[in-house]
Order: C-alpha cells, then sequence, then structure tokens
C-alpha cells in the first residue's frame, strides 16, 4: 500500500468526500477544513495531486466540519453541502465562472510602498472554476472587464486591533482574460502627497466589491446565478503604508541587512579600516566590507607644482540624496569648498575632463590653482552627506 500526501495545507481536513468534481472522468476529492471547503485533483500531466480552495467560510472562523456531496440543479456537476459545528449548513453549487481574490489569504498589516520606487499593490484574481486536463470539459475562460475596490480608513482597537471606518476614494480596474486555475496580477500606485500622521492615516482596509458588475460575496454560491463571473472571498484585507526605499537605503540592507544609517551601516562607519566611510564606499560602487580597492581620490602635480590635478572616480548612478564637496585646506583645520554635486546632477562648477572608468563608473578631472600657506602645503578631500528627505 503506498500512501501520499496529498497536501499540507495550512488549514486541518475534517472531512473528504469522493466526486468527479470537474467532470473530466477521475475521481477527485472535497474536504471540509477548518478555513471552508478545499478540492483536491490528480493532474496526470504533472503527476501530482492539486489543490484549490472552493469557498472560504468566516463564520465564528470555524470553517467546516462534515461535507456531503449530492447533485441539486441537474446539470451534470457535483454540488456539496457543508455543516459546521454551530450548527450551519451551506449549500454550495459547483458553477461555472467563479473568480476568486486572494487579498484574504495574504497576511493582515501588509505593507504597501509608495513613491519612486514603490512595489505596486497587487490585487491577484483567479478562477475557483472546474480545470480539467486536455479532452475534458474545462470551464471557459472568463473575461474580467471591471474590477471595484472599496478603500476605507482603519480605526484603532484595543490591543493594536484594527477595524473598518469610513469609506475613503475608490478605484476601478481592467482586466484580461483569466483561464481556470491562472493568477492574473492587477496592480496600482498608491500615492500620497505627505508623510501621513498620525499612525491610523498609514493604515487602510481593501475590499474587492464588485466584479463585471456583479457584486462580491463572503458567502456559498447562490443557486440559479446564471454563470455570470462571482467574486467570494471579498473580506476587508489591512494594509500597512510605509515609505519607499531610497537606493542608499537599498544599498545598506544588502550589505548590512538592514536600511538604516547606524552601526555598521552608518554613513561614517569604515568596517573595512580602509579609511573610506560607507557613504563613499557607495558613490563609488566599492565593497563596504574589502578594503582592496583604489582610492576614489587621486593628487597629482601640474604645471610645475603651481596646479594640482584631482582625478574622481564615481559610480555611473547613485542616490539623488546624497551630496558630495571637494574641498581644500591648507591646515587640515579650515576647510574651503571648491566644488559640489548634488546626486549624478551637474557640478557646480564644470570639470575639466570627463572620462569612463569601466565597470560602470566615470572619471572626473578637476584642476585646482595652488593656494597660499605658510608651510607651503595644500591638502584636498572629497566630502559626502546624505540630505535629509
Amino acid at each position: 500500500m503506498t500512501t501520499t500526501v496529498l497536501y499540507p495545507g495550512p488549514a486541518d481536513i475534517r472531512d473528504v468526500a469522493a466526486a468527479d468534481w470537474d467532470q473530466d472522468g477521475r475521481t477527485d476529492i472535497v474536504a471540509a477544513t477548518g478555513r471552508g471547503l478545499s478540492l483536491f485533483h490528480y493532474q496526470r500531466s504533472r503527476g501530482q495531486w492539486l489543490r484549490s480552495d472552493l469557498h472560504d467560510s468566516d463564520v465564528n472562523g470555524g470553517g467546516y466540519d462534515l461535507v456531503a456531496v449530492m447533485h441539486t440543479d441537474r446539470d451534470g456537476y457535483p454540488d456539496a453541502a457543508a455543516y459546521n459545528r454551530y450548527g450551519k449548513i451551506d449549500f454550495l453549487r459547483n458553477a461555472q465562472n467563479n473568480l476568486r481574490t486572494d487579498l484574504s489569504a495574504q497576511a493582515a498589516g501588509m505593507s504597501v510602498g509608495v513613491g519612486a520606487n514603490a512595489n505596486a499593490l497587487v490585487i491577484p484574481l483567479s478562477t475557483a472554476g472546474r480545470l480539467a486536463e486536455s479532452g475534458g470539459p474545462a470551464d471557459p475562460n472568463v473575461v474580467v472587464t471591471k474590477c471595484d475596490l472599496i478603500f476605507q480608513q482603519a480605526v484603532s482597537g484595543p490591543n493594536g486591533t484594527w477595524t473598518p471606518g469610513a469609506v475613503m476614494n475608490s478605484t476601478a480596474l481592467l482586466g484580461v482574460p483569466i483561464a481556470p486555475g491562472v493568477l492574473i496580477d492587477h496592480s496600482l500606485r498608491l500615492t500620497i502627497s505627505a508623510n501621513p500622521s498620525p499612525l491610523s492615516a498609514t493604515r487602510f482596509f481593501i475590499t474587492v466589491a464588485e466584479v463585471n458588475g456583479h457584486p462580491t460575496t463572503g458567502g456559498p454560491l447562490p443557486f440559479g446565478f446564471g454563470g455570470a463571473a462571482l467574486l467570494m472571498n471579498n473580506h476587508p484585507v489591512l494594509y500597512a503604508i510605509r515609505r519607499a526605499s531610497t537606493p542608499l537605503q537599498v544599498w545598506r540592507e544588502a550589505n548590512f541587512g538592514a536600511p538604516d544609517a547606524v552601526g555598521d551601516a552608518a554613513n561614517e562607519a569604515d568596517p573595512d579600516d580602509d579609511g573610506v566611510p560607507n557613504i563613499m564606499e557607495y558613490v563609488t560602487n566599492s565593497d563596504p566590507k574589502s578594503a582592496a580597492g583604489a582610492r576614489p581620490l587621486e593628487l597629482s602635480p601640474s604645471n610645475g607644482a603651481t596646479s594640482a590635478l584631482l582625478r574622481l572616480r564615481l559610480s555611473g548612478e547613485y542616490d539623488g540624496k546624497v551630496k558630495l564637496s571637494i574641498q581644500s585646506s591648507t591646515d587640515l583645520q579650515t576647510w574651503t569648498t571648491m566644488n559640489t554635486r548634488t546626486g549624478t546632477g551637474a557640478w557646480s562648477k564644470e570639470p575639466t575632463g570627463t572620462a569612463s572608468a569601466g565597470s560602470g563608473k566615470t572619471q572626473f578631472t578637476f584642476s585646482a590653482a595652488a593656494g597660499s600657506s605658510p608651510t607651503g602645503k595644500q591638502f584636498f578631500r572629497i566630502a559626502a552627506e546624505e540630505l535629509p528627505e
């Protein structure tokens, strides 16, 4: 006897019933779980059992305890009745073209980035239709032409809980054909005009309200729906707004595991002890944890030592919030700014030369006249700072 684990699902399976749910000639398994009703069908082409969630039951959070398969509408496809411990029985019709959203399956309180580098908010839609293999009576594609969302303010409650409040602006998304079992990600980008404050302003709920003009439902499919697209699982889902990471923060996270400028990741820190602080390692595209590599600024005399040539190698692209300053001093105490640049914009004074330095870097050459000094010495340095937002 061979035992096969069907699916290590997140909810416990409490009862099962056998039926040819998609009428492809092979027996499927309908399961009552702690979350709702699931279908397991064997796909021969992949040689494995596949799971699809037919219905989520939010009645007291109890799911279903018993399931029975029956024929209720004589359309040739089996239907189901599911019972839970609170005494409720739901009749679920095996209807075509049922759309689902996975919003309710996403983690509550998930973050949505905003700004130029933000990830778009994704609204995944899929069908819970009959997915038969080639030659079987699979459902046709569902064309989503309109998807309405409801945005609600989040109201804080006890113990860090949040509940849906007043309705905010809503939006509509155009769709494309969705085949059974295929996810289509509808995405939109959120924009905030200012830093949200207080904390409640950074939280909101989203509910999928209508698909193709049909209201959604969190309950079982009604009988006699007529086969039009119906979207289930319309429970509000909590989202949190976070500011998008800047390119410098992304670099810190890649090199130090966190986006904040603290500890070894601080702008002025020098964890590899090579004399080059982190922020200069960033703009020169060098490794902040390796002392190997050339110095970013080189100096050589010119015109019989009456002037000097400064050569600075920088990354071709870096954060627009980083400001560079080339400075000079005769005593290492008082420094005078000779030239500045913010991001990859123009220098305040045009360089005498610009050339490719390889590996995505650019070399800038500057000419500096020798200044008067009691010691006859002159010093140069490059300074970098992260500008506030």
